[in-house]
């Protein structure tokens, strides 16, 4: 096989194995497997990362995925979002054409990235936006251990790599949302289903009064139970516009109630919609299982601390949703309860904070926690990619 061929052949196990990645629908997989290919398209390459449009942070972008730079690399990056307003990935997204920077260390323009380079061992960089349907939604960037121009043929590679990855990525993102769809629903189900069982009782209580002769304690009793649902339906749908998510507060607020357990709706909250990219089904993974964790949390703590809050705020261009319980705090790592089979309740199948976090990276955002003895904050941030499209358009022209 000549150089040509094998290089043809290399190219398409590439991109192959980034297809594959992103069939299982897991976008934090599909993202490493980009970066781990991109390398292999430029010559003296010595690393890779991706970039994506994100309006939750004050730069407009996000350290996604990355491949060959230090922890401390990514930690800066990740922590300080704002260096990216004076990158050659916000002119990349912004212009929506691949540029390089043949020599970062002899550019005045880039001082402020002098010594990171020298640390990291890379000279040069390509960006090249990821664009799908006309729209950039990040950049791929590759970094060079040698200082030069590209060959046109190997900025024209990255660059349709980059809007295959692009469209791969969206895939992925898709998939990963048929399958929260079958969870979402099944979350629906059962807490109709609870709600069938506790309206089935009380009818059995209802029925009871009347047959021993109590039809005054029966109407009571009736009252009492129209006027707790009509006040949680009122306070929910005032602030929750978005039917399946009211719907599904409302579900469980009174599952917990069942349990002597109060679910509370932070009076700030108020949504008219969702993001674009956050589907119905996603929200319902999200939330159903936050707030199903929460009130397994306080489930056993004493009557003070059986409460439960969650806040649902649109803000700055991005969703915010917090659930905070008042348990004994989480038993394990946050990166480790993420992770699918990890569950620290005995017959439990561990795998509720790992469908939050699959939903939330497809829609992509990101999922925090805080935790200590006193309870629990998960806090959850997706962007509206429909608002965000860019990044603000005061970036320093560098």
């Amino acid at each position: 096989m000549n150089s040509r061929a094998a290089s043809d052949t290399s190219l398409l196990e590439n991109l192959l194995h980034v297809v594959d990645a992103a069939a299982g629908g897991q976008v934090d997989q599909t993202l490493d497997s980009i970066v781990d290919v991109a390398t292999s398209f430029v010559s003296e390459s010595l690393a890779a990362t991706v970039v994506l449009v994100d309006g939750q942070v004050s730069s407009g972008l996000r350290l996604a995925a990355c491949r060959g730079l230090s922890r401390s690399y990514q930690d800066t990056m990740e922590k300080e979002p704002d260096q990216f307003r004076a990158s050659v990935t916000a002119r990349a997204i912004r212009e929506q054409r691949p540029l390089l920077v043949r020599d970062i260390l002899g550019d005045p323009d880039y001082s402020r990235w002098w010594q990171m380079a020298r640390d990291e061992g890379y000279r040069a960089i390509l960006a090249t936006p990821m664009m799908v349907g006309g729209t950039a939604i990040g950049s791929l960037n590759i970094y060079r251990r040698t200082t030069g121009d590209l060959p046109p043929s190997d900025i024209l590679l990255v660059d349709m790599f980059a809007r295959v990855a692009a469209g791969v990525l969206q895939t992925s993102r898709l998939l990963s949302d048929r399958d929260n769809q079958v969870t979402a629903l099944a979350r629906l189900v059962q807490a109709l289903q609870d709600q069938a069982h506790e309206h089935s009782n009380r009818l059995q209580a209802i029925r009871g009064l009347i047959a021993i002769g109590e039809p005054d304690r029966a109407l009571s009793f009736i009252s009492e139970i129209t006027e707790a649902t009509a006040s949680v339906r009122s306070e929910i749908s005032t602030r929750i516009k978005h039917p399946t998510l009211a719907g599904l507060l409302v579900s469980l607020t009174e599952v917990a109630a069942q349990q002597d357990i109060k679910v509370t709706i932070d009076p700030d909250s108020h949504l008219e919609r969702l993001p674009a990219n956050l589907s119905d089904s996603q929200v319902v993974t999200v939330v159903g299982n936050l707030v199903d964790n929460a009130i397994a949390a306080v489930a056993e703590e004493p009557p003070r601390r059986r409460l439960v809050r969650v806040a649902v705020k649109s803000e700055q261009e991005h969703l915010v949703i917090e659930v905070r319980d008042w348990g004994s705090g989480l038993a394990m790592p946050f990166s480790q309860a993420l992770t699918w089979g990890e569950s620290s309740r005995v017959g439990h199948l561990g795998a509720g904070l790992n469908l939050v976090h699959r939903a939330v990276t497809a829609a992509l955002g990101v999922l925090e926690a805080t935790s200590s003895g006193s309870g629990t904050t998960f806090t959850v941030r997706v962007p509206d990619i429909d608002a965000t499209r860019t990044p603000p358009t005061d970036l320093p022209g560098v």
